[in-house]
């Protein structure tokens, strides 16, 4: 087994139980910081989804940036055509978002409807294909909440928009949270 500073690094080692015990608190602090930002994003919900869009677009620029500077390095060696025209469409795509959030936050919401619903008519197939197997009910299950899931965005589209990337956020920083002080209250067994 691999060591680390006389320490064994599988989590059955009693060493690596203790080191990581030992930091549970600041797990559990981490937590409660995730869950009070998922929680004034919420109050907050179309500030949360500008900002939200926002940093894609500027994530969508630096990605459009390092496109571009491969493309240039490789030059007539590979394929720098094709990294061109990636770069150009995810600059343009990044400026959009970055000069107008609201109309980005309404072509994210639009396109996670529509993933919404090819993942739950994939989900769907699967289950026919899976029939035969016990529990395959809650494929069939999870595939028509996600097809209702994006019809209704379909359906509330575009005025949902407005809330909409902001809600996904703060759940997911809640969840991530919540997540965090469970794993570190586990932790806490380990200090001892």
């Amino acid at each position: 087994m691999a060591t680390l500073t006389g320490f064994h690094l599988g989590p059955e080692s009693p060493d690596a139980r203790r080191a990581m015990g030992s930091q549970w608190k600041w797990l559990v602090l981490f937590g409660v910081l995730l869950v009070a930002l998922g929680v004034i994003a919420f109050m907050y919900l179309p500030q949360a989804t500008e900002v939200s869009v926002y940093i894609v677009g500027i994530c969508m620029l630096i990605g459009a940036a390092a496109q571009l500077a491969l493309a240039i390095a490789i030059g007539r060696a590979g394929s720098h055509v094709s990294l061109l025209l990636s770069a150009l469409l995810y600059g343009v795509a990044g400026a959009l978002a970055v000069a107008n959030p609201a109309m980005a936050a309404q072509a994210l919401t639009l396109w996670l409807a529509f993933m919404l619903i090819f993942s739950g008519a994939t989900r769907f197939w699967w289950s026919f294909l899976l029939r035969t197997l016990k529990g395959w009910g809650w494929i069939t299950a999870s595939a028509i909440v996600s097809v209702v899931a994006g019809i209704v965005l379909i359906a509330g589209w575009p005025a949902n928009a407005i809330w909409l990337p902001g809600m996904v956020l703060s759940i997911d920083l809640m969840w991530q949270g919540a997540t965090a002080i469970g794993f570190g209250v586990t932790l806490r067994q380990f200090a001892r």
